[in-house]
């Protein structure tokens, strides 16, 4: 596989991630799969072909094949990212060999059952950034609401590959409750407080709070699937980790900080708007052992 090297070309790295992603978002079932198998073939996620920034962008466009539940184009995102092939054959890195492909990380094939081992030690973070890119772009006004739910219907099929999905779910949790937070409640602010056009301000409103009860409804089927433990655990813990770096000098990384304000301004929308008050019982639980600390 020495012509991998060549083929992936070095020296237009730009275009070769643009091409990627393009092709990854065609509208053509064909023109995917044939991308996922060029992934699968020559774009190994544990190999240097790519860059760590081109991989998490092609990554980001690769998990968006998920909303078209093809189950042929899924089997191939699925084996990029557990290291195996498209037949479910697990693949180990080969650490020896006479061939310098091998030495810079080629495949080989195992008859052992696959683990996720390879998606933990090389799939994971790129994933996790990838799921908190989708989560974090911005859609521009006046773009069809679809694209705005794009992000929760993605996690919410990812989700259905529990290895993956439930690998993951912690780490970008804390993004999923801002992003239903800023669709819902921050970008309507954000439209109210401009001057308004009298004659479309009737259509604007009405359009904005058809697009919230979209949010609102994907955001509750979402979190309907997750544990109610899960959920109110996370918030406690979120809630106790925050107070205790209020009250030190320890920096923890700007994705993962949240104030103990902006917190508290998503859990009372949660109360308020999703449907998750009907565990109000469960919140008190995982509530009161952090409240008796503080």
């Amino acid at each position: 596989m020495s012509w991998c090297l060549y083929y992936s070309g070095w020296l237009m790295c730009d275009v070769q991630v643009d091409a990627l992603c393009a092709s990854l978002q065609d509208n053509n079932v064909l023109v995917q799969r044939s991308t996922l198998d060029l992934l699968l073939h020559v774009f190994p996620i544990h190999c240097c072909h790519l860059t760590q920034l081109d991989t998490v962008t092609v990554l980001t466009a690769a998990i968006a094949v998920v909303l078209r539940r093809d189950m042929s184009l899924n089997r191939r995102l699925y084996a990029w990212l557990i290291g195996t092939d498209v037949n479910g054959v697990p693949i180990s890195i080969v650490t020896s060999g006479v061939s310098s492909m091998a030495e810079a990380g080629g495949l080989e094939r195992q008859d052992s059952e696959p683990n996720m081992e390879y998606f933990d030690k090389h799939s994971k973070s790129f994933l996790v950034q990838a799921v908190k890119r989708s989560l974090s772009s911005d859609v521009a006004e006046g773009h069809q609401s679809s694209l705005k739910l794009r992000p929760f219907k993605i996690l919410t099929s990812l989700l259905d590959k529990p290895e993956i999905g439930s690998a993951i779910l912690e780490d970008i949790f804390l993004d999923v409750l801002r992003c239903i937070y800023r669709e819902c409640v921050t970008k309507t602010s954000d439209q109210c407080a401009r001057p308004k056009v009298v004659q479309s301000s009737s259509l604007k409103s009405d359009d904005s709070v058809t697009a919230i009860s979209e949010v609102v409804k994907t955001a509750n089927l979402l979190l309907g699937s997750l544990e109610p433990s899960f959920i109110w655990q996370f918030i406690a813990e979120t809630l106790e980790s925050t107070c205790a770096q209020a009250n030190s000098r320890r920096q923890t990384p700007a994705s993962d900080r949240v104030s103990l304000l902006e917190l508290c301004r998503i859990v009372d929308f949660m109360l308020d708007k999703l449907s998750v008050v009907c565990v109000i019982l469960s919140l008190f639980q995982m509530l009161s052992p952090s409240a008796s600390h503080h």
